[in-house]
């Protein structure tokens, strides 16, 4: 009955968890539009007049190569009488992205951060070695803009140290379907004995490494609206088990 009270102490405590979301990036672009507005006229009568206006829009446009190396460290914290799989995690990433346009274009960066209950240490979101002015706010996240001449390579680095509770996960977008061109992943892990939670993709690769394993995933070209993940093992609660084994102590009362 604590479970769900103690697990959000825990994850105030230590933090919550993690979804790891692509770095969205985009082109602005100018269009023009017709517009019709309604004016009046000298007798006050209402006059509708066509008008050209500029109005800006966003187009994303995914990363030519993503490079991301993940490093995950178990460390079980238990509150109360229950244990929570609790875990550190390194995380590195280095993306290229190519100008979309034949001409010079303004392009936005947006970086969010996997959870608004961790901290972040040695934390660092450069653009072309140009680092991302600091910020409170981690429901925003960082937004970085420039302008871009044509066929030009971005390149966006982002790295930091955090902690998180109960799965995992990296999404290459926060809805639908994504493309993805030339990615790796490369996850170790300090444990053994993980799952990959259901609708997630599992990795091309693994090897035992020391006490843990180390994981990839490694796509040319990749259309997917699924995410890539790992739960970390639990041990074992005695609470829930001895709950259990009282619900059907009386079938065997029935029985005798």
């Amino acid at each position: 009955e604590l479970d769900g009270r103690l697990s959000q102490e825990v994850a105030q405590l230590w933090g919550g968890r993690h979804v790891q979301v692509a770095p969205q990036v985009s082109v602005r672009r100018p269009r023009e539009v017709m517009e019709e507005v309604k004016e009046q006229d000298a007798k006050g009568g209402t006059v509708v007049r066509t008008v050209k206006r500029t109005v800006i829009e966003e187009a994303p446009f995914p990363a030519a190569s993503s490079r991301l190396r993940v490093d995950l460290g178990l460390d079980h914290r238990r509150k109360g009488l229950l244990w929570y799989d609790t875990y550190t995690v390194a995380f590195e990433a280095d993306y290229r992205f190519l100008s979309p346009d034949p001409v010079e274009r303004e392009v936005v960066v947006r970086f969010d951060f996997p959870s608004k209950e961790a901290t972040y240490d040695a934390f660092i979101v450069s653009l072309d070695g140009q680092e991302a002015p600091p910020t409170t706010d981690f429901s925003d996240g960082v937004r970085l803009t420039r302008h871009v001449a044509p066929a030009e390579v971005l390149v966006l680095r982002v790295a930091y140290r955090s902690r998180g509770l109960g799965e995992w996960s990296y999404a290459f977008v926060k809805e639908g379907v994504a493309q993805v061109r030339d990615f790796a992943l490369t996850m170790t892990t300090d444990f053994g004995g993980f799952d990959f939670p259901a609708g997630t993709i599992a990795p091309t690769e693994k090897a035992v490494s020391g006490d843990g394993w180390t994981l990839k995933w490694v796509f040319e070209s990749l259309a997917a609206g699924k995410h890539i993940g790992i739960d970390p093992p639990n041990r074992l609660n005695p609470g829930p088990v001895t709950a259990r084994i009282t619900f059907f102590a009386p079938v065997s009362l029935l029985f005798f």
